[in-house]
């Protein structure tokens, strides 16, 4: 076989996995481990290549070397006893919590699959990370997979591609993934072949404009990048006849899911923020009179950039919309909500709650004074949205009164509604 035909094989064989595996076991390199010799005799058979290890990283190490890995794979038993020695329980829960405490290292740092590959009880390295929270307790399995060792051998692409094809996210992720690393090299290669000094030319730009200059060129790299990406090859109308069955297993289970979903599609919560990152969109929650409130800035992004300085934010109020009210909202015609134009309202923004933002209620308050409430940051096109009807409603125009003789006699059950129809011009309160 010519060496295109192989380099063409291996590319099938890899499929989702392209690129470095580490592979974490102690059996590595000793007499008689030939399953995990196996196993990493496939991964370059099959055109990966292997960081091989003996032992985990040490508690102290920097896991983010591990950022650009394609996928792991991990020994459970790491107590270097070798095969055929079973650990009291006292020196399963030993083990099993030094694993633990690397899985949720390693999650912060790279969330590529995790595939533990093991001589143990299946069913009991399963247990101890569904009681670590790592693990669904539901039979399904998410970014990590625990298979018996004996079962993988040198067809762990196999093993390893059949998981990401009925695992949806995976599935979306590692075809992402592909794209944008492509994406990112052409567009690097099309700046720096012009000029090594591009990022610089735009941040003198940028200072010019006295905006943050960092955050506009990782918004312009983003959006480059974006510009370059193909469509997503990829079609998960297979999994729908799956989801249909979970929904209807447990419905309630499904739902608070799918509110789960839409709120990370709308918001960034505070905890991925920047601390002293500024910027349009941020809410933030008071409690007044045991009610929360809801304020979200408005403000221009350019005068966001606070440099040490504490900035007036303008912030429109927002109130937790009652399921009735709700109810009373819905255009099922369209599949969304009827707004009145003093007001935005935003489905499942925070903690599965619909918020509703009164135009009329525009206040001024010192981000030093409300920083440490903020809850997040809602992003476009929700974001979008808010201020350019904001932005419509602050600047709409009044109409001279019609002469009531035209307009026959008023009665209460046809008193138009000043708000819903625009005729009100009363200022917002600040």
């Amino acid at each position: 076989m010519n060496a295109v035909s192989q380099g063409r094989q291996n590319v099938d064989v890899q499929g989702y996995f392209k690129g470095v595996a580490v592979v974490i076991d102690d059996s590595i390199g000793a007499e008689g481990s030939d399953l995990i010799n196996d196993i990493i005799r496939g991964i370059n058979e099959g055109g990966g290549h292997t960081v091989n290890l003996t032992s985990l990283p040490d508690a102290a190490a920097d896991l983010e070397n591990f950022s650009n890995v394609s996928f792991f794979i991990m020994d459970w038993n790491l107590s270097g006893f070798g095969l055929g020695i079973t650990l009291d329980k006292k020196g399963k829960d030993a083990q099993a919590a030094s694993n633990i405490a690397f899985l949720k290292r390693l999650a912060q740092h790279r969330h590529a699959p995790v595939f533990i590959f093991t001589h143990e009880n299946v069913d009991e390295v399963r247990q101890y990370l569904i009681e670590a929270e790592l693990y669904p307790d539901d039979g399904s399995e998410r970014h990590l997979m625990v298979r018996d060792k004996a079962g993988v051998g040198a067809k762990v692409y196999d093993v390893l591609n059949q998981w990401a094809e009925r695992t949806p996210s995976a599935l979306v992720l590692k075809t992402w993934e592909r794209d944008h690393v492509k994406a990112l090299n052409a567009f690097f290669a099309d700046f720096h072949d012009r000029n090594p000094y591009w990022p610089v030319m735009l941040w003198k730009t940028y200072v010019a404009d006295e905006v943050d200059a960092a955050t506009e060129l990782r918004q312009l790299i983003s959006r480059l990048v974006t510009a370059r990406m193909p469509a997503l090859a990829i079609d998960l109308a297979p999994f729908e006849g799956q989801l249909q069955v979970e929904e209807k297993a447990n419905s309630a289970a499904y739902k608070k899911a799918l509110l789960e979903v839409l709120q990370a599609e709308r918001v960034v919560p505070a905890a991925r923020l920047e601390k002293d990152d500024l910027a349009p969109g941020d809410f933030f929650i008071r409690n007044e009179d045991g009610v929360d409130k809801y304020f979200i800035n408005i403000r221009a992004e350019c005068d966001c950039v606070l440099r040490g300085r504490n900035k007036d934010l303008y912030l429109l109020k927002g109130r937790e919309l009652s399921a009735d009210k709700l109810t009373e909202k819905i255009n099922f015609g369209l599949g969304n909500l009827n707004d009145l134009h003093n007001e935005e309202i935003v489905f499942a923004m925070h903690d599965g709650k619909t918020i509703q933002f009164s135009f009329r209620e525009l206040k001024v308050i010192r981000w030093n004074e409300i920083k440490a409430q903020r809850a997040g940051r809602l992003l476009p096109p929700f974001l979008t949205r808010l201020l350019q009807r904001y932005a419509a409603y602050s600047q709409r125009p009044g109409l001279p009164r019609l002469p009531e003789i035209v307009l026959g006699k008023r009665t209460d059950s046809a008193a138009p509604d000043a708000v819903a129809n625009g005729a009100e011009c009363e200022p917002p309160t600040t």
